[in-house]
């Protein structure tokens, strides 16, 4: 069984915001894509690399992220991306800090 729409939604746009946020604290403000699931499992939320792929597809199509190379992608964040992470702006799909 699928869970509603609008529950998932917001799963998804905590999930932008947990990788938005994870990357505000890395070093160059950048990490490998892959290392980028163990933020969202400590958060509870399990996501398959499919799913890792999309997320990180959609970041990047909103300015958010840039998803640097293909074999070993590496994300990066904008200084938009960085704004919505710290809650200074607010981008439809990505849920307001706390």
């Amino acid at each position: 069984m699928t869970p509603p729409r609008d529950y998932r939604q917001a799963l998804i746009a905590d999930q932008r915001l947990l990788i938005l946020q994870h990357l505000a604290g890395a070093a160059d403000q950048c990490a490998p894509a892959g290392a980028l699931r163990a933020p969202l499992t400590a958060a509870r939320h399990q996501v398959s690399h499919d799913q890792l792929d999309a997320l990180l597809q959609w970041l990047d199509e909103a300015g958010l992220i840039q998803v640097l190379g293909q074999a070993a992608p590496v994300a990066r964040l904008t200084v938009r991306g960085e704004d919505v992470a710290a809650g200074l702006a607010a981008h439809p799909g990505v849920a307001a800090p706390a």
